[in-house]
């Protein structure tokens, strides 16, 4: 059972497992949710799976407080989840004749006729386009990543009349604000924008928010959701208690008196933000309101069949077969649509698949990795009886994950530990199969490795001669690449990793028969005599191939060891590199020189312990044609990502890099797809 300290709202978890029945068929399920809420450091969920409208599973795992067990039927705050509910309540409205979604919100003509443009030169007249349907897709014009979030803002000093944490105060500020665009024009999330809605339903029912919609949810045999309360001691018995599990440990409360407080418990007011993140749901009541929305829903539905159509619309501006809808994230086109939800002490999804499955888990704490439908689609997948079951699953290890390709062209490795190494190469060896990538990691204390295989279309007798040497010291290393060079053979990968505090490398060599120089730095200080060594060596007609980098966990020094091989036709030179880029630059290089015909060649996130999030080692090479490989992935710990790795292999996209590190604690995943199918 999960441990947690009530003095300090944070939390200890471990042998986290169902407090329901659980039968046999669902053990690996919740073995996958309980590994990863131990991971999280998550102390409690509440889970609920349905098909076709008819619930198949539910579950509760860990504890709601101390002393009290999770269930399906435990109350958790589900953030932004709650913009779902307030589109069911304006479409209801829309559906009954009250209300169209074409409706002006504010000014004279608007719903809301008492907010207009301030008259002063920071008023924007462009308020007066704001419609319902643009509050509802997030097409406003307010955009919190160019402005940041208005509904955390603190207004002591500009509202002198209201109270500064009311919606009123709020909006009567933004009144003398610029839109960031157009209204109608494009995408940007914005909980102002769902606050107003909130406030529209008011004014057109006449009745309290909270109120309508409780009334309506009745209507589905739901009575036990309600906006929830900022402090702890108004949370009623039913409700589970939340967790801080990252940083800040306190933050200053809304409420004058109280100072400073955990954030989940007064650092903002729940009471206000139930239109776009204050609902309190078990995992079963919010099961029954999705699949309420379900065409396959055979009982009544909350909303007609044409409003669920109007609800995963595709936005006049939207291209591609994902977007957001009216109060839904739509994926596969329409097919799949459900929403997520994440704050201070909670973090929640669900969604309808166009599999027929939908699901909701709801945590109550915060969770690092924000793909939690992928943890859903991973631990679904090992349900023999249900759609998603992927037959490769098997029994889930503690710690390596294997991944192979429907026709055995590609397996995948992940966090497979040193000391099998040497016997997996031996085994990999007799059934043709050759490394394409491997990069080393450090996973609960020791070396792991993430490796890429692909099948050698031929035996490997008529293949280029290559070879493999593992646990290499450094005096070691020198004197095998030396005598592999002398035999005509280069380096094509090179990896660094400590075992026990000593650096220790792997290097894989093949055959060339015109063999290329190559110039090999093992062990080098990242410093400015490396980045002069690079210079020199890119002005001298050589191309950088590897840039491995290892952090000393002593000093915490950074080593980098690094590959340049001779160009065969002098001229300028065609190779990008970068060193500590962060993964954002990452993702914009990979978009930006795909388009220039650059291919990457070398990959590695790795974790600098100056700086909270990893750094990234990058190379490209110029191309002549276009690159085979743009789509990426970081930023998602280890069951979404084998998720994702299941579906490329489905459609046939070779994984190219794979590389781990870490991100808040928690061990993250980045890879790199070939856009086309197996032939690269």
């Amino acid at each position: 059972m999960a441990m947690a300290r009530d003095h300090s709202y944070s939390c200890l978890s471990a042998n986290i497992g169902p407090n329901e029945q659980s039968p046999e068929h669902v053990r690996h399920l919740d073995r996958v949710i309980a590994d990863f809420m131990v991971e999280q450091n998550i102390p409690g969920a509440g889970l609920a799976i349905s098909m076709n409208g008819k619930m198949v599973y539910q579950q509760g795992y860990g504890l709601a407080g101390v002393g009290r067990l999770a269930l399906s039927t435990t109350l958790f705050r589900i953030a932004s989840i709650s913009k779902t509910i307030t589109a069911i309540g304006i479409l209801r409205l829309c559906q009954e004749g009250k209300l169209e979604l074409h409706s002006q919100v504010f000014g004279p003509k608007g719903i809301l006729f008492e907010y207009k443009p301030a008259k002063s030169q920071k008023g924007d007249k462009r308020l007066l386009k704001i419609t319902v349907r643009n509050l509802l897709e997030h097409s406003s014009g307010w955009d919190r990543d160019t402005s940041g979030d208005p509904v955390f803002w603190r207004l002591e000093y500009v509202c002198q009349d209201l109270d500064p944490n009311s919606p009123e105060a709020l909006l009567r500020f933004m009144m003398k604000k610029k839109l960031n665009f157009s209204p109608g024009s494009r995408y940007a999330y914005s909980n102002l924008g769902y606050l107003v809605l909130g406030m529209v339903l008011e004014r057109v029912t006449g009745v309290a928010y909270e109120d309508y919609m409780c009334d309506l949810l009745s209507e589905v045999n739901i009575n036990r959701m309600r906006v929830g309360f900022s402090k702890k001691r108004h949370c009623e018995g039913d409700e589970a208690e939340y967790f801080n599990n990252r940083d800040p440990l306190v933050q200053n409360s809304i409420f004058p008196e109280e100072g400073l407080v955990v954030p989940q418990y007064g650092a903002f007011a729940m009471e206000t933000t139930g239109a776009y993140g204050g609902w309190v749901v078990s995992a079963v009541d919010l099961i029954r309101l999705l699949d309420s929305l379900s065409k396959c829903n055979t009982e009544r539905s909350i909303i007609g069949e044409a409003a669920l159509t109007l609800m995963v619309e595709k936005p006049s501006y939207e291209t591609g077969q994902n977007w957001y809808g009216l109060g839904l994230d739509v994926q596969h086109g329409g097919a799949t649509w459900g929403h997520t939800g994440e704050m201070d002490g909670t973090s929640s999804t669900f969604q309808h698949h166009f599999s027929g499955l939908s699901w909701t888990i709801l945590f109550n704490s915060w969770s690092h990795d924000s793909d939690i439908d992928g943890l859903i689609k991973y631990a679904i997948s090992t349900v023999s009886i249900w759609p998603l079951w992927q037959r490769s699953n098997g029994i889930i290890p503690d710690q390596e994950y294997e991944i192979i390709s429907d026709d055995g062209f590609q397996i995948v490795n992940v966090l497979f530990p040193h000391e099998k190494l040497i016997e997996l190469i031996n085994e990999m060896k007799i059934k043709n199969y050759a490394i394409k990538w491997i990069s080393s990691m450090v996973y609960k204390s020791t070396t792991v490795f993430n490796i890429i295989w692909n099948k050698l279309t031929v035996s490997h007798e008529n293949q280029t001669p290559m070879f493999i040497f593992v646990d290499l010291k450094e005096k070691n290393a020198k004197f095998k690449i030396q005598k592999a060079s002398e035999k005509g053979y280069f380096i094509t990968l090179l990896d660094c990793y400590m075992v026990h505090n000593v650096p220790h490398f792997l290097i894989l060599c093949e055959k060339k028969i015109h063999i290329n120089d190559q110039k090999v730095f093992l062990w080098r200080k990242i410093d400015s005599d490396y980045l002069g060594i690079v210079e020199e060596y890119m002005n001298s007609d050589y191309k950088l191939e590897i840039q491995c980098v290892l952090v000393d966990y002593n000093s915490h020094d950074q080593f980098v060891s690094a590959v340049f091989t001779k160009i065969e036709t002098p001229g300028p030179n065609k190779t990008i590199s970068w060193l500590q880029i962060t993964s954002e630059n990452f993702q914009f290089e990979l978009s930006r020189l795909a388009v220039k015909c650059y291919e990457l060649i070398f990959l590695q996130f790795y974790n600098d312990f100056r700086k909270e999030e990893p750094s990234v080692s990058a190379i490209w090479c110029k191309k002549s044609d276009l690159c085979t490989q743009c789509l990426q992935r970081n930023g998602v710990s280890r069951f979404g990502f084998l998720y994702e790795l299941r579906e490329s292999c489905k459609e046939k996209l070779p994984l190219l890099f794979l590389t781990g590190y870490y991100s808040e604690g928690v061990v993250n995943f980045a890879g790199v797809w070939g856009s086309s199918n197996w032939t690269i």
